[in-house]
Formats: C-alpha cells, structure tokens, sequence
C-alpha cells in the first residue's frame, strides 16, 4: 500500500509537520516539499502527479505528491529511529523511544519492518539506556534514605556524579530554598549518616 506523507506520518506515530521537518534534516525532501532526486527510483518513496481545477485560469492544475511504498515505510522508520548527519549524538532516553515505535510498528504492520531490526534497535537502547546512569536506580534509595533522616520542612535533593571515588551527591534546602548542607559520597549509607549526624547534634542550627 502506498501513503502520502500525511498517512505515513499516521502509521509511523508522528506528527505530519513532524516528518516533514525530520525529511527535510535528512535531506530526503527540500524546502518546496519535493522529493530529492537520490531518493528516487530506490523504490521507497515516488512523486505521484496530481491535478485539480483551479477557478482562477479555468483550467487544470498540475501539482506533484510525494508518496511512500510499503518499503518505505519500514526504511523510514529505520531512519527516524537514528540521527541525522551531522546532527548531535540522540539521547539515551530518544533512542529508547525510537525504538518503541518501531516495535509498535512492527506490531500493528507486520512486515513492514524485520523482526530482527527491531530486535537490534531495542537490544541498542537497552545498552545505552543501562550504560547511560548505571546506578540511576540508586538515587530512589538515596532520596529516601535522606528524607527519613530530615526534620519536616527540609527537602533533599541528590544526583550522580562523575568524579571518583564519589558517586552521589546531595544538597539540602530549607521550607525557603535556602541551601542548609550539601555532601558528596562513595556510598548512600555514608551520606545519608552525615545528614543525620547534621541534623541530630546538639544545637544544631536545622533542629526543629
């Protein structure tokens, strides 16, 4: 089944200005919304002539549409699932979306696009995503950790950090947003202690 760039944009779950603009980045469509000549004849997309009566010189109207194949559909998922030349690396969390799509694609058409091509785009994403923060999970826990140890009205704020041999970091703020400590660490266990100790030593200035 061939599509226009409307209903291709429909099947690939994207707006329909969306792949316009993502056509144009890859230059597979210019600025006219034409159809570049070395994406012709590659059995992906065509330009289907069309006409139409035009009041205004009581006469036709000759105007070109650019079409996708079935082909194309599964090519240009593909395409939409990577960055463009010369365009910054995607992020982790882009390419895991990609991903998704194309196995959405791949369920509602099958055939479209290989199983195997989907099953590489998500074994990719998983890598990225996995590699990306690998101890982000670790920040629920540290988050958690330091709210039990905070009197009310003081909220904790963590991150990762790149530096070694530390890998956490929090910064606390008073009902004000006022930053009361801050504390870098190797562990969640030692950090969320300092916090406590901070809290919790005669006079200090946090107690409630």
């Amino acid at each position: 089944m061939n599509r226009d760039l409307n209903q291709a944009a429909a099947v690939l779950g994207i707006g329909p200005r969306k792949l316009r603009d993502q056509l144009r980045e890859r230059g597979i469509i210019n600025h006219q919304g034409e159809l570049a000549c070395r994406y012709r004849d590659k059995g992906h997309f065509y330009t289907e002539t069309r006409s139409r009566w035009n009041k205004a010189i009581k006469g036709w109207s000759h105007y070109g549409v650019v079409m996708v194949t079935e082909a194309g559909i599964g090519w240009l998922a593909q395409q939409l699932a990577k960055r463009p030349k010369g365009c910054s690396m995607t992020s982790p969390a882009n390419h895991a979306i990609g991903a998704l799509k194309l196995a959405v694609l791949n369920i509602d058409h099958p055939g479209v696009v290989a199983r195997s091509t989907v099953q590489s785009a998500c074994a990719e994403a998983i890598g990225r995503l996995q590699s990306n923060q690998p101890h982000a999970d670790d920040l629920v826990r540290l988050y958690t950790q330091l709210f039990s140890v905070t009197p009310d009205g003081y909220l904790p704020h963590v991150t990762l950090i790149d530096s070694t041999p530390a890998k956490f970091g929090c910064v606390i703020t008073d009902i004000a947003g006022n930053v009361v400590d801050r504390q870098v660490g190797k562990t969640i266990e030692g950090i969320t202690e300092i916090i406590r100790l901070r809290f919790t030593r005669p006079n200090a200035e946090a107690a409630p």
